[in-house]
Order: structure tokens, then C-alpha cells, then sequence
């Protein structure tokens, strides 16, 4: 209940937006908890040192050791909570709203709602830039996270700490940022929702981002939603028992990771076809981990700049790998590829690798490497141009190609490779000259598979590098085109 003289606290605020129209500093009034009221409700005005319950004129301050319980819809300008302090609602889904800063900052604070957290610019002009800080033992969790602001007073928040949310929504000219980068993090165990082109999350310094509760038995469903052009960047990513959907407005709408990525314990990130495209372009190595029941499908994975993306994953599904001088590395699993990748420049080592052809040709533009098995199918074409291939690793690994033409331009063995197929591929794209290289200790066994060399424009060469300890087997060796040679080493062809 509201006492009268509530009229002088309005007359503050609209004081308060007049100094904010006219550029003037302008300062909420101090209220703490007194309990004078005889309980602990937030409701209840005789708590308050000026007699009456916090508005959006107030910075409001909860004592160290003080319990309190949110009863009704909460409005203050700031909260503060001292060392010990507790904010916890009273079993309904009540609503803080927060215009300005949040600090738990003190030992052992504490601020838990199931109802909405939300921090909204409301001042006619003049942009606000709430700091949320949370110290190590304290604990800010609620349900619903928003941050809410019109374009003419766009909302900055910053963290400084780790909170828990069951989702983030930010509307308008709303911005989200980390005090200390990936040492700051959000815990989301619902949705994040970015509903304009204006909101933006982590453009300044990119806090870390964890989907689900590794404490948690169940897992969590996450859809996460971006308006056209709306920027998203996190530091650290990292799925607990978490199935991720990413959603866009427009294709190649971008969600960026500076850090590392993680799938934990059985959990997914797709995207439904809505072409998402997921940006790693850390300064530093970047680590994509993915566990042997979890599952990565992007439509897009770009690797930008200085980024190397180092991936341990089980299985990877990239419909299109783009590389802008930066360097792609698996090191275990299968990476699943089906639309041509767009290289600038950079390279790309595979463990195993499967090219899905069913939706048309492809022409792989730039160098790679492949330790393990390569397999292509789909019925398309499939044209390795211009580019070494290395299949190194000593364990007898295999091509697998059904379907369409599979045509190397150059291809090399390294050294102690073993290569074993029945399938049948060429060499030379009809356009140059190409050669098939054999390196010290490889050996290549072609079993029931017919090798192709195209003349039509340049000789083609099967080249010994390694001396007599290699091996090169091919029962069915033929030419096409005309009017050119194809050269041989006569201790490999067997």
C-alpha cells in the first residue's frame, strides 16, 4: 500500500526525466531496509526506511544478513544487496524491475525469482548502462532475463560475475556485455530470443554462454532466435545436456564464438535449414569439442581471420565450410561435408572424411589433408581442383566412392600412407598438368577400381618420391582424351 505522500516521490521522478531531457546527472533516492514493519515482505512499507515500498526513483539497499521476500510486482531504479542478504520471491512469479544497476557484490548475496528480471531504459532520453555484479559466492538466478529498451534509450547492461536465467530476451536498443570476457558467465536454461535488428549481445568485450546444468537430470530445450542483422558473440559456449536450435531472420545471419565451443553429455546444435551461420574468429586457437553422444549440423561454419579451429568432435555436419585465412583441424570423428566449401584462403586437415554429393556437383578449391577414410556419395560429381591431397597416417586407410566422377587434379601419398580401394576415380581435370604422388614407405592398392588419367590438355604423371620401399597397385589403369602423355614410374605399376 502506497502513502500519500508517494505524489512527492512522482514528482522526483518526473524531475528526474526533466534532468535527463536537459543532459543534467540525475540520482535515485537511497532506501534500505529497516524491517520496521515487523516481517520480511517487500510489500510492506513500514520496511523502508522512508516508509514506504521502492519505485523507479529509488536505490534500494537490503542489508547484510537481511532475508527478504518478494511479494508483488518489484520496481527500483538500483539493488544492492549486502554480504549474507537474500531476495527470494514467495512462491509466485512476481517481476523486479531494474533500471540501473544490480550488486551482489558482497559475500554470500543472494537474489533468486521465478518471475521476470527486467532491465528497462525508462527515462524519455538519455541511454542507461546497468552493471550487474555478482561475486563468486553470491547467487543471481531468476527466470525470465530481459532487456528491454526504445531505440532513442538504448539499454547497456554489463555483467561483472555469473548469474542464472531460465531465458534471455532482448528487445529494441538492447545491449548485453561482460566486464571480464569468458570469465563472465550467463547460464541459460531456456530460450535467448533477439528480437530487433538494434539488440545486440557481446559487440564490446562477449561474456560466455552456458545452455543447460550439468547438475541437472533432465535436459533443456533451447531455441535461439535472432532478428535480421541482430549481432550475437559469446566467449565460451558450452552445452550441458542441451538441444539448440538456431534461428534466423535471413540466411547467414551470424552467431560469433571467440573462444571454445563444447557439446557435453548427450547434446545438439542445428538449425533446422535456417542457414545460420556459425562465426569462429578468436585470436587464439579455438577448440570445437563435441562428445560421442552429442551432434553438431551447421549449415555454416566460418572460420574468420586469425582463428584456428582445432575440433575433437566425435561427428560434424557442415553443409558449407568457409575459411577466410584461417586453419580447420579434426582430429577424431567423421566431418560430414554436402555443399562445396568457399575458401579465401586457409587450410583444412580431416580425420575421416564424407563429401555427400545429392544435392549437386562440387569443387573442393583449396588444399587438404586427410588422415583417415574418404568416402563420397550422393550420385554428383565431385572434382578435388588443383589442390594437394595428403592422405597420411599409417594405418591402412580406404576411398569409398559411389556414384558421379570423382577426379583428383593432384594427389599425394604421404609418407607410410596405406590406401586401399574398389572404387574407381580420375586424375587431371582435363585443364593442366597433375600428378600422383607416392611418398617413402605409402603404398596404394586400386583392388577392382578403374584409375582414369585425362590428357585431353597436359601430360599426367605418376611420380615416385620415396624410392623402392613404395608400392603403387592399379590392375586397371586407362587414358582419356588425346595428344598427351601419361608418365609413369615403372617400379610402381604393378
Amino acid at each position: 500500500m502506497k502513502k500519500n505522500f508517494k505524489l512527492f516521490k512522482i514528482g522526483i521522478f518526473l524531475a528526474l526525466i526533466l534532468g535527463f531531457a536537459l543532459g543534467q546527472d540525475a540520482y535515485g533516492a537511497a532506501v534500505s531496509w529497516t524491517g520496521a514493519g515487523g516481517d520480511n515482505l517487500w510489500s510492506t512499507d513500514a520496511n523502508w526506511s522512508d516508509g514506504t515500498t521502492p519505485d523507479a526513483t529509488d536505490d534500494a539497499t537490503i542489508g547484510a544478513g537481511i532475508s527478504v521476500v518478494l511479494d508483488e510486482n518489484g520496481t527500483v531504479l538500483s539493488l544492492t544487496l549486502g554480504a549474507g542478504a537474500t531476495l527470494t520471491d514467495d512462491g509466485n512469479t512476481w517481476a523486479l524491475q531494474v533500471y540501473n544497476n544490480i550488486d551482489l557484490s558482497a559475500a554470500g548475496a543472494s537474489l533468486t525469482d521465478t518471475g521476470t528480471l527486467n532491465l528497462t531504459s525508462g527515462f524519455a532520453t538519455g541511454a542507461q548502462t546497468p552493471v550487474i555484479t555478482v561475486a563468486s559466492t553470491s547467487t543471481l538466478a531468476v527466470d525470465a532475463f530481459v532487456i528491454d529498451a526504445a531505440a532513442a534509450n538504448a539499454s547497456t547492461v554489463t555483467l561483472d560475475g555469473n548469474m542464472l536465467v531460465s531465458s534471455l530476451a532482448i528487445d529494441a536498443a538492447g545491449t548485453f556485455n561482460a566486464v571480464n570476457g569468458d570469465a563472465d558467465t550467463l547460464t541459460v536454461l531456456g530460450n535467448i530470443t533477439m528480437s530487433a535488428a538494434t539488440a545486440t549481445v557481446g559487440l564490446v568485450t562477449p561474456p560466455s554462454l552456458v545452455i543447460g546444468d550439468a547438475t541437472l537430470a533432465t535436459s533443456t530445450t533451447s531455441t535461439m532466435t535472432t532478428a535480421a542483422d541482430a549481432d550475437m558473440a559469446w566467449a565460451d559456449v558450452t552445452l550441458y545436456n542441451a538441444a539448440v536450435s538456431l534461428v534466423a531472420a535471413v540466411a547467414d545471419d551470424d552467431m560469433t564464438i571467440k573462444d571454445d565451443l563444447t557439446l557435453a553429455g548427450a547434446s545438439t546444435i542445428t538449425d533446422g535449414g535456417n542457414d545460420v551461420r556459425l562465426v569462429m574468429d578468436g585470436a587464439a586457437t579455438q577448440t570445437i569439442t563435441v562428445s560421442d553422444d552429442s551432434y553438431l549440423g551447421l549449415s555454416d561454419l566460418f572460420i574468420d581471420g586469425a582463428a584456428t579451429v582445432v575440433t575433437t568432435a566425435d561427428d560434424l555436419t557442415i553443409e558449407e565450410l568457409d575459411l577466410n585465412n584461417g586453419a580447420f583441424t579434426q582430429t577424431t570423428g567423421t566431418t560430414y561435408i554436402t555443399a562445396a566449401p568457399v575458401y579465401t584462403a586457409g587450410t583444412c586437415t580431416f580425420n575421416n572424411l564424407s563429401v555427400n554429393t545429392g544435392v549437386g556437383n562440387i569443387t573442393w578449391p583449396l588444399p587438404m589433408t586427410i588422415t583417415g577414410d574418404f568416402t563420397v556419395f550422393g550420385g554428383s560429381n565431385l572434382l578435388v581442383d588443383q589442390v594437394l591431397t595428403t592422405i597420411d597416417n599409417s594405418t591402412a586407410k580406404e576411398f569409398v566412392f559411389s556414384g558421379g566422377t570423382i577426379t583428383f587434379d593432384d594427389l599425394t601419398l604421404a609418407a607410410d600412407s596405406r590406401i586401399t580401394t574398389n572404387s574407381s576415380f580420375s586424375l587431371g581435370d582435363g585443364t593442366g598438368t597433375g600428378t600422383f604422388t607416392i611418398s617413402s614407405g605409402a603404398s596404394f592398392n586400386a583392388g577392382t577400381g578403374t584409375i582414369t588419367a585425362d590428357l585431353t590438355a597436359a601430360n599426367y604423371t605418376l611420380t615416385n618420391s620415396g624410392g623402392v620401399d613404395t608400392c603403387l597397385t592399379i590392375a586397371n589403369l586407362a587414358t582419356t582424351g588425346g595428344g598427351n602423355t601419361l608418365t609413369t614410374a615403372t617400379d610402381l605399376v604393378v
